[in-house]
């Protein structure tokens, strides 16, 4: 397994900066933010392939594009068609980036107050767009996230049956999973098998402070619940199972830092690529 830096967490800075601040702190792998100014479904061929030398010339693999297309569950047809649109261009992009996998979204609401037609419509559309990115040689994966339809490792096979594609995975995100209350560890690691696509890190903390920093809300099945974001290894979600686990299972993927603690992005950074290098080697 081999770490890799989401660069959501230095979302104020360039993407040459991202890059280089990556390779700075000794990350192997970057997931690029799927908003400017780091890349988006219009970025042009010719930044996406700068983007992509800079990436080799500081010793980086491009991992992902963590997009924002998709949430098909509760749009319209007519917003449905805009997001497959967006797919298809960001395809694209991620072949000039040199890419071969992007976050796609299926939509809400929270598992446990979805209805069956919610998940009918996410496969059909989510399926659409699998098959145009199998055309191109790309691999799409939804991210396991509090108030989607996948927010266990259940959800995620059930969707994933339902779209019956095997260009479609899931990113595994033991900190989502944590806040809706569901099993992150080898339970959900043997059930999703070959499906993990990729793993995001992150430590979150249930809490009753609201002025606590970098706190926020979330409905679970308990109500709405206060959470917040801690540095890797200072919260209430514990890694190191889910590590034993990807070991055992042969995941040879990259685990991406999503950290969102009240610290300097680059503070931030630097101590999660610590924090993981720690459960690797335990």
């Amino acid at each position: 397994m081999k770490t890799a830096l989401y660069t959501l967490t230095l979302s104020k800075r360039s993407i040459h900066e991202a890059l280089r601040h990556t390779r700075d702190l000794g990350y192997k792998g970057v997931e690029i933010w799927g908003k400017e100014p780091h890349v988006s479904c219009d970025t042009t061929p010719e930044r996406a392939k700068e983007i992509r030398q800079l990436a080799e010339d500081y010793g980086l693999a491009i991992v992902s594009v963590a997009s924002y297309v998709g949430r098909f569950s509760t749009k319209s047809d007519e917003e449905c068609d805009k997001e497959y649109e967006d797919l298809k261009k960001y395809m694209d992009v991620l072949e000039n980036l040199g890419a071969d996998l992007m976050r796609i979204g299926c939509g809400g609401p929270n598992a446990h107050l979805a209805q069956d037609y919610h998940y009918e419509k996410a496969a059909y559309w989510l399926q659409k767009c699998a098959d145009f990115a199998a055309q191109a040689g790309k691999r799409l994966a939804m991210e396991i996230h509090n108030s989607t339809l996948v927010e266990s490792a259940e959800d995620s096979i059930k969707l994933l049956n339902m779209i019956d594609r095997e260009n479609v995975g899931v990113i595994h995100d033991a900190g989502n999973m944590y806040i809706s209350g569901n099993d992150y560890g080898a339970q959900s690691v043997e059930l999703l098998g070959d499906k993990i696509f990729h793993v995001h890190v992150k430590d979150i903390e249930r809490i009753q402070d609201k002025n606590l920093p970098a706190s926020f809300y979330n409905s679970t099945k308990n109500g709405n619940e206060l959470f917040r974001y801690t540095l890797l290894n200072e919260g209430g979600t514990d890694h190191k199972p889910l590590f034993d686990a990807l070991k055992k299972a042969g995941y040879k993927g990259y685990l991406s830092t999503e950290c969102g603690a009240a610290l300097p992005d680059i503070e931030r950074a630097k101590n999660e690529i610590q924090e993981m290098n720690k459960l690797l080697e335990s």
